[in-house]
């Protein structure tokens, strides 16, 4: 479908699934669409591990977003092409929490979903066909009577121009998006201002056995440094070993703040001491910390949003200027879709 408007070619800053989802409607509207990341690949915290085992094989952890819910009518139809395409499934497991020194099945039971075969598949489906320039990362952008031109800055340090475009969308963290909209739009900034975003320690642990009986997904009430445990193997889709269990441990932000610049090797055996507490709780067998073999403790700098907005997405139509990401309209994979959905709407909306 061709758009007969003056607002033709739009600039998306960040490839996450909210800049995803927003560049592949823009396009399939008839508009030039560049997206701009600072990582090689696209999808933000649909992010995965490659871990290479004893026996020379190769698996994946997804080491960023665990998995994802769906509560939005308007979601579930995008959700059924994927489930449809095959890069999407449901994962039929039972939620526990560890409160008290007892395991106990999580009351909310609402359905959750995996990328298949690993949480990657879902960015490498939403970016095809879109024209993304990663290892880039934006610095900042002025306005031309052309429109609106980025400063960028490559992994390798060079920095370079970029032609005008008609509008910006900023599909990052409020503090991201406040740092390269700054002065150029007050609308947004003093929309955005008071979000907060706090980090998240994630830690990949290769366990040498097959039986721990823990539950695929628990969850740690009362603890200050776990908060969530994934048992990766158990994911559907996921290759099965009789030697090793994959885990990855989720730490509390607010721990995950105090660690903030600690190093990753510091912060995987703090992680990995206090998991080998709670397994050897759990489980009817002891474990051992030879047993443990850690694959590396990552940190997602802005991964938590404390009160995110209302609404999906924030709008300066004088500046021709859109903002959207996880933050707003709620918090995780769900909210960041229908966020950059309705970021290509608003930017439609630019011309009237």
């Amino acid at each position: 479908m061709t758009v007969h408007s003056h607002i033709s070619s739009i600039a998306v800053i960040g490839a996450g699934v909210a800049g995803l989802a927003c560049a592949r409607r823009l396009q399939s509207q008839g508009r030039t669409v560049t997206v701009f990341d600072r990582g090689y690949r696209p999808g933000g915290r649909l992010s995965v591990r490659r871990i290479a085992l004893g026996d020379g094989s190769i698996t994946y952890a997804d080491h960023g977003a665990p998995f994802f819910g769906c509560t939005d009518d308007s979601f579930r139809p995008h959700l059924q092409t994927w489930i449809d395409e095959g890069i999407c499934a449901v994962w039929n497991t039972k939620q526990h929490v560890w409160s008290n020194d007892e395991l106990a099945p999580d009351g909310t039971q609402e359905a959750i979903f995996v990328g298949m075969p690993n949480a990657r598949s879902i960015p490498r489906y939403l970016s095809e066909s879109l024209d993304i320039v990663g290892g880039t990362t934006v610095t900042g952008m002025h306005r031309i009577p052309a429109g609106w031109v980025l400063c960028t800055e490559s992994q390798e340090k060079v920095m370079l121009t970029s032609e005008p475009f008609d509008a910006v969308v900023m599909a990052a963290p409020p503090q991201q998006t406040a740092r390269v909209f700054g002065e150029h739009s007050k609308k947004i900034s003093s929309k955005i201002g008071n979000i907060k975003a706090l980090p998240c320690w994630v830690h990949t642990v290769l366990v040498s056995t097959a039986d721990l009986e823990i539950p695929d997904v628990l969850r740690v009430s009362g603890d200050d440094l776990i908060e969530l445990v994934v048992h990766e193997n158990a994911k559907p889709g996921r290759p099965r070993d009789d030697q090793s269990s994959l885990l990855v441990v989720y730490a509390r932000a607010e721990w995950s703040a105090s660690m903030y610049d600690s190093e990753p090797e510091a912060v995987g055996r703090a992680i990995t001491n206090r998991l080998l507490m709670f397994l050897r709780s759990i489980t009817s067998r002891s474990v051992e910390l030879s047993e443990f073999s850690p694959v590396g403790a990552h940190r997602w700098g802005l991964a938590r949003t404390l009160l995110p907005l209302s609404s999906r997405c924030a709008t300066d139509k004088e500046s021709r200027l859109v903002a959207c990401g996880d933050a707003y309209g709620g918090s995780g994979l769900e909210a960041a879709f229908l966020s950059g959905y309705a970021a290509a709407a608003a930017v439609h909306s630019l011309h009237c």
